[in-house]
This record gives structure tokens, sequence and C-alpha cells, in this order.
């Protein structure tokens, strides 16, 4: 995958190799641990009733003959010893025939079409809550957000996806699929926080697909965009929480901060989700007044900057576009 938009030597890996393999982080035994952890998050009849949803879904088929990119949780869970272990609340989807077209399958077969915004909206089909993608990101306000966006879409409209099953879906390639994971995984950890789910996501699929990454370019577009300390941090936890094995020479670890996500994954006290627009607003101020150590240590930039970046994409670019 050539790099196109970003130029120069990667600043990936501000920390490469940065610390010994430590025996215990936190108090987590280092070695295999995916087995337990899978097992603890074993599959329930709703991710099952999700599955079978998902396997029959309304957008593929003869009659229209739409693709479909499965996103994020469902489409990681083909990472997982069965993919009904992979806890999915609703299922993100992008369809490479256009983000209007998903909405105009939707409505001809009579299912709701809800909370339209530039980068998503909501379908709900027999009960099951699609996000249909028109966007993978947040940009509003944000050139360099914008720059992975198109990233993104030209990866799409250049079929750089993998199928996924036998039934005419597919998912990101390895390398796309890297940044997205990545990008998704870090503005959740600095604004609302995630689980261990995610970073158990991140150890399968990067030890799955590590040989399938081309981590030069990884490396090169996460250091622009100052991701590159915590997919290294991400990755250290893989191998010394998870017990993953990765061995690949392209791939970086920084342990410096690994004590301290752990931490904050484990308090889990930031999650926003379901609550009134009001109250989610507020509580994702405090949140970044909160997690001041994030910006500063693992993405390099200022709080406040990139707070005055949100708060002009909210005010001047209320409908963007992607150009």
């Amino acid at each position: 995958m050539e790099p196109g938009i970003w130029a120069g030597d990667a600043a990936g890996g501000a920390g490469r190799g940065v610390g010994e393999r430590p025996a215990v982080v936190s108090g987590f035994a280092a070695g295999p641990g995916i087995e337990v952890a899978v097992g603890v998050r074993g599959g329930t009849d709703r991710l099952a009733f999700e599955e079978t949803s998902a396997g029959s879904s309304p957008f593929c088929g003869p009659l229209y003959r739409c693709r479909l990119i499965l996103l994020k949780g469902i489409g990681l869970s083909r990472y997982y010893p069965s993919p009904l272990q992979r806890e999915c609340g609703d299922i993100d989807i992008l369809l490479p025939e256009g983000f209007e077209k998903g909405n105009e399958i939707a409505r001809c077969r009579g299912m709701k079409v809800s909370g339209l915004d530039y980068k998503h909206n909501h379908i709900c089909s027999n009960g099951v809550m699609f996000e249909n993608h028109r966007y993978l990101t947040s940009f509003k306000g944000k050139s360099d957000i914008r720059r992975l966006e198109r990233i993104f879409q030209d990866a799409v409209k250049g079929g750089d996806f993998v199928p996924f099953g036998e039934d005419g879906f597919h998912t990101l390639s390895p390398t796309v699929n890297a940044l997205y994971i990545t990008y998704h995984g870090f503005f959740h950890f600095l604004i609302e926080g995630i689980t261990l789910r995610h970073l158990l996501d991140w150890a399968l699929f990067v030890g799955k697909e590590q040989n399938a990454i081309d981590w030069n370019y990884f490396y090169r577009v996460c250091g622009n965009l100052g991701f590159s300390r915590f997919a290294d941090t991400m990755n250290a936890i893989a191998v010394d929480v998870w017990g993953v094995s990765l061995t690949n020479p392209g791939v970086s670890f920084d342990r410096r901060c690994t004590d301290r996500v752990l931490a904050d994954v484990l308090a889990n006290k930031r999650h926003v989700s379901g609550l009134p627009v009001y109250k989610r607003r507020s509580k994702l101020v405090c949140n970044m007044l909160s997690s001041r150590w994030k910006y500063r240590q693992l993405y390099g930039r200022s709080l406040f900057g990139e707070m005055a970046r949100s708060v002009f994409g909210l005010l001047f670019d209320a409908s963007p576009e992607l150009k």
C-alpha cells in the first residue's frame, strides 16, 4: 500500500523497544492469558442473535448486489476462537457502493433510518442496530484526521478489503484495519476510556496479522498523527498481559505507560454511552480534563489545543465534507 499523502520518515515508535519485558505488569502475570479472557467473555444468547442477524444482512444478496465491510467488533470477531465470544453492541458497516445506497435499501425494506449525521446513521433491522458509516473518523476541524479519512476512503474505493467468511462480507485489509483500530481505540481512550475487550481485540488481531501488516507504512502514518506510542503500548500489553507472540521485526514496543494504561482501563469510569446529549458533552469535557496525562505522555499534544480544535470543529465545521 503506497502512502500517497504522507511524506517523510516515520517518527513512529517513539519508544521502540523501550524497557525490558517484565515478568509481571501491575500484578498481571505475563504469559498466555487469552484462553482465560476469552472463556470469561463467552458467547451469550444476545451475541448469537446479533451474529445470526448479521449473517442474514438486509444489504447483501442478489437483489441489491452490495458488498458489505464489517467494522470494529463484529469485524474483529474472526480472530477469536469462536466469533460468538466477541461481545458486540450494534453492528458497524461500510458499503463500498455508498452510504446512501445502504439507506436507500433500508427504507425500501421498511426499516427505520435515524440519527443521521456527517459520519454515520443508524438502521434498525429486526431489533438489531446497524451503524451505517459514511466516514470512519470524526474529522471536524482536524486536518490531520481528515487526511487519515482520505486514506481510508481511497483504500475502500481501491478495493483494499478482504473476504470475511463465505457470505459476501468483507473486512478492511490488515494494514488499513491496523490504522483504523489504532485510531478508534486511541480516541476512545483519550476521551471516554476503553475496556479489556479493546485490548484483547488488538492482541488477537495483531498476533494473527503481524506478518500481513505493512509496519513501515503503519508507523509512518502513526508518526504523523501522534499515534505511535499508543500503538507500541498496545503491542507491549499484547505480549506481556495476553501472552501473544509478536516476532515480526517491524513491530515495536513501549512499556513506559503500560501500568498507567492498564489501571485506567480497569477503572472503567469514563463511559458516556446512553447519557443524554447535555450530560454526555459535559462528561466528555470532564474526561478530557482528567486525562491530561494521556495527551502529554501518549499523544505528545496539548490537551487545551485539542479541546480548541474540537470546539472549532463544532462551531465552524458543522457539516463537513471530505474534499
